[in-house]
């Protein structure tokens, strides 16, 4: 803070005005809002310090300085402002691999968008480097790199440009396993979706060649990753302890392409493996089973103490099980597996755990689309099913008919062929019925109640 002019009696004077100078898109009286200093105030230099520090901490200046001059009446107070840079353009340069759409949406996935008319802020811009060089990574560049470039445009505006280097394209030459003893590099390498460059592997389709961390650890769309396809592979076959690890890359300069001109780096994959014995089912166990009987469930897993362990079975029968639960009302259920290997007796003991959630129930049933028919028919069928489970079991056909357990109410709509094991239903006294073939009269009545899998009397 600099001062001119303080006479011996500067504690008695007043001030006789406040200025703010220099500032040129913030208005000024948006800046003398924080300042609580006004004319005709006794002059304070400790409470002109922390308007100062107010001042300063709102974000919207890049210098500040602050001068007292003698004035007519008391004390002139100055702030003299440099407002910050505001953004006026925003480019993206030097990329072939990424287009300014694609960037635009990535950094509004990650609410890292530089706004127009907003001010710079060298921290953002850094951090949409680093974002723009992990979207290069995930295309196969690793060696990509990004920067900002600031350029002053009028007096307080700025134009962003990120000028982009792609890099060279890496991709995968070789793959290979160490500390697989059991099953070969080759036998191992089928069950992975990143493949080595070359024709006949069809490893130039869907970008198998390039390799990045989430193809190999998974992610939303493709969980288990390259990763977990390893271990299921092994513990399909019994082998409950593998450890597949994290693989180290190495790379080398080359050149690819028709005429070998395109500058690649070369990556070899040393995957690490331990893939422990091979173990037996010891003992399976159930554990928060009650909707059914173990002597009913035991049979689709198809695993019996004595086998191989086959993780792959479980899954299956995971499956089956949770279509059992589904049909009865239970479609929250989950379930899961809990190995206990034993590494003296190389024998597992498995453990199915249930969580089966309550049973769930039909509530409302609403028909929708249904403008040029009655809904009588539906309206039946809900208060039949009010009480049942989603399974639809409580939803029946004709009088004396049950649906199967599996399906869901149906309604047939008038015109439609009926069941050759349903009798037509005889016209009422003093009534004429048109064939249901005919497609003019089917629309022109109400559709009959003998055609509603619900049931119910003719309205």
């Amino acid at each position: 803070m600099a001062a001119a002019g303080a006479p011996d009696d500067a504690e008695e004077a007043l001030v006789e005005s406040v200025d703010v100078v220099n500032n040129q898109l913030l208005p000024r009286d948006t800046l003398l809002f924080y300042v609580s200093t006004k004319a005709g105030d006794r002059y304070d230099e400790a409470r002109l310090r922390a308007d100062f520090r107010r001042l300063w901490g709102t974000g919207f200046l890049e210098d500040l300085q602050l001068e007292t001059k003698d004035g007519v009446h008391g004390k002139a107070v100055i702030f003299r402002v440099s407002e910050r840079k505001r953004v006026q353009i925003v480019d993206y340069r030097g990329s072939k691999e990424l287009g300014a759409s694609t960037i635009a949406d990535e950094l509004k996935k990650r609410n890292l968008v530089i706004a127009i008319d907003r001010f710079y802020d060298l921290a953002k811009a850094r951090r949409v480097e680093r974002v723009i060089e992990e979207m290069l990574a995930a295309q196969g560049r690793p060696f990509g790199k990004a920067r900002h470039d600031a350029k002053a445009v009028g007096g307080a505006g700025l134009q962003l440009s990120f000028v982009i280097d792609d890099g060279p394209k890496a991709r995968i030459r070789e793959i290979v396993f160490d500390g697989n003893a059991v099953f070969s590099d080759s036998q191992l390498r089928r069950h992975l979706k990143l493949k080595p460059a070359g024709f006949w592997n069809l490893s130039w389709l869907g970008g198998k060649t390039t390799y990045t961390d989430d193809k190999w650890a998974g992610t939303a769309e493709d969980p288990r990753g390259d990763q977990g396809r390893l271990e299921d592979f092994y513990l399909n076959h019994g082998y409950v302890q593998v450890r597949v690890g994290q693989p180290r890359l190495t790379y080398s300069d080359g050149r690819s392409g028709p005429f070998r001109k395109k500058p690649v780096k070369w990556i070899r994959l040393e995957v690490p493996v331990t893939e422990g014995g091979q173990y037996r089912v010891g003992e399976v166990r159930f554990e928060g089973l009650t909707a059914f009987k173990e002597d009913f469930v035991r049979p689709l897993f198809k695993l019996k103490t004595g086998d191989v362990y086959d993780d792959s079975r479980l899954k299956k029968g995971l499956d089956k099980l949770r279509d059992l639960y589904g049909a009865v009302g239970h479609f929250q259920w989950t379930g899961g597996t809990r190995r206990k290997p034993d590494p003296e007796r190389k024998v597992v003991d498995v453990t199915l755990t249930m969580d089966e959630d309550k049973r769930y129930y039909v509530g409302h049933i609403r028909f929708a689309g249904n403008d040029s028919t009655r809904d009588t028919s539906p309206s039946r069928c809900r208060s039949r099913t009010a009480t049942s489970s989603p399974s639809g079991a409580g939803c029946r056909g004709s009088k004396g008919r049950s649906s199967t357990p599996a399906s869901r109410p149906r309604t047939s709509w008038a015109g439609a062929t009926p069941s050759p094991s349903r009798p037509r239903r005889a016209a009422e006294p003093g009534t004429t019925s048109s064939p249901s073939t005919s497609p003019t009269s089917s629309i022109a009545r109400s559709p009959p109640a003998s055609t509603s899998s619900c049931g119910g009397s003719p309205t």
